[in-house]
């Protein structure tokens, strides 16, 4: 990939901070192509604005890019900045935070720098540590190798030593007589001897070379250790001046956080008050338009309690000439049913009295004509005629005959209705007075099947066991369980009952 060589402050172009996240970038970037697209910025340098603010995304989204672009952005922020090199219009970051964000760009710039170059230390110390690691390792096989051969020369010593010591014990000489020693010539003994002196310089020099060797590895490691540790301390430097930073940072952070929080509440604030305001003037009209309906429906209230009570009064006053005026007919009209009712009461009384009267005289007769007729019945069994006390006729009798007549010298002829009341009457449905004992009846009265007398139900149940025309037992009176005193008729029997029921 090519490198990228560019003078613009893409950054600032998208109006994001060095240390924004790609989803920051890429939120930002939509929201200048929504205002800066030419076709709702007609001018003549949309395009060109438009085209350099997409440049910036495609340089920015990518990770690979941006941080080839990170690189040179230190030198690009020291030269002018990029609305001037091609003389574009963008809008200008809010004013309240610019100062802010120009500082806070410094601080990123100096953190990145501080941990690229921690980077690169770190690489670089990583480098010399493996070469010096290397060496070490050569030093120590090297060291390895020299103390190996010399323990061997020690070990050929060793056995040397002992071989003499074998050789010269008591032991050896005391066996010497039994078992014959080899005797060494000159040459072996001068061979020995330069053997001996090869190993014992080649010992010394192994020996100085392992302590040379020696000498360089504890070089070496010394080395390593002061590089280590310079690393160290170094790192350590810039991570406090990281933790400065980022510290200074933070806090800048935190203080444009609460500037911007205490804005808000501010805004907040005006906006709750304008709101309680508002509140405050619609409810104050509302309770005057709440007021104002109140009285006047107060007024229409008292107008129509006032019409109410007038109309109850106008009603009272009416009900009560109306009530005056019905007790007063009422009172008349009582009083004409009352003198009305007492004149028919009266009049009834008197026609029962003399229909009493009429009944008895009319019960005496036909007692008298039971009598003769009984007589007439026994006679008519003697065929003889019936005479009165002074001896004429006054029946004679026939057979089969229910009215009998008869005329005599002396009297015209008597006609006798011997009719027993016997059978089913009929319920007549009209008005009239009893014919028996002349009682106004309103509803019906019964009708004799026989001879067609109409009478009340209680006079009819008098008729029918008043009637005896084939005995000459006397009757019973309603009422009555006893029989006529000796001594009284029968006529003064049933007067005495009928003025006792009247």
């Amino acid at each position: 990939m090519a490198p990228i060589k560019t003078t613009e402050d893409y950054y600032f172009i998208l109006e994001v901070a060095q240390t924004d996240t790609t989803a920051t970038i890429r939120k930002s970037y939509r929201r200048l192509a929504l205002l800066r697209h030419p076709d709702r910025n007609p001018g003549k340098n949309s395009t060109a604005a438009f085209q350099l603010l997409d440049e910036a995304y495609r340089i920015l989204v990518n990770d690979v890019t941006r941080r080839d672009y990170d690189l040179l952005y230190p030198s690009i922020k020291k030269s002018k900045p990029a609305s001037g090199s091609r003389n574009t219009k963008h809008p200008p970051p809010k004013q309240a935070s610019s100062s802010a964000s120009r500082s806070k760009t410094n601080e990123t710039t100096q953190i990145a720098a501080l941990q690229k170059a921690k980077k690169d230390r770190e690489a670089e110390f990583a480098k010399s540590k493996l070469i010096i690691e290397g060496e070490i390792f050569q030093l120590r096989r090297t060291f390895n190798q020299l103390a190996s051969t010399i323990r061997a020369f020690e070990e050929i010593e060793r056995a040397e030593e002992a071989e003499e010591a074998v050789a010269n014990s008591w032991s050896a000489w005391a066996f010497s007589p039994l078992f014959k020693r080899a005797v060494e010539t000159p040459e072996e003994k001068q061979q020995k001897a330069n053997d001996r002196l090869q190993r014992l310089h080649a010992k010394s020099f192994k020996q100085r070379s392992s302590v040379s060797t020696q000498a360089k590895l504890f070089e070496c490691e010394n080395k390593l250790r002061e590089r280590e540790q310079q690393l160290r301390v170094e790192n350590s430097k810039d991570d406090a001046k990281i933790i400065r930073l980022e510290q200074s940072l933070r806090m800048k952070k935190e203080k444009e956080q609460q500037e911007r929080q205490r804005a808000e509440r501010e805004a907040a604030e005006k906006q709750w008050r304008e709101y309680l305001e508002r509140e405050k003037a619609e409810r104050e009209a509302r309770e005057k338009a709440r007021k104002a309906q109140e009285e006047k429906e107060r007024v229409e209230r008292e107008a129509r309690e006032r019409a109410r009570k007038a109309q109850e009064e106008r009603e009272r006053i009416e009900r009560e000439r109306k009530a005056e005026k019905e007790r007063k007919a009422r009172k008349a009209q009582e009083a004409k049913v009352a003198a009305e009712k007492e004149a028919r009461d009266t009049k009834q009384r008197e026609m029962a009295r003399k229909a009493r009267a009429d009944q008895i005289e009319r019960m005496r007769k036909e007692d008298e004509l039971r009598g003769i007729f009984n007589k007439s019945y026994e006679s008519s069994v003697s065929k003889e005629p019936i005479r009165d006390g002074s001896g004429h006729i006054l029946y004679f009798p026939t057979t089969g005959s229910s009215h009998a007549s008869a005329s005599t010298r002396n009297g015209p002829i008597l006609a006798v209705n011997a009719c027993s009341h016997a059978g089913w009457w009929d319920k007549i449905h009209e008005s009239g007075n009893c014919e028996d004992c002349g009682e106004y009846r309103r509803h019906y009265r019964l009708q004799c099947p026989s001879c067609e007398m109409k009478a009340c139900p209680a006079c009819q149940s008098i008729l029918r066991t008043r009637s005896y025309p084939h005995s000459a037992t006397p009757r019973k009176h309603r009422g009555s369980t006893t029989q006529p005193q000796s001594g009284k008729t029968h006529d003064e029997y049933y007067l005495n009952q009928h003025l006792y029921d009247i």
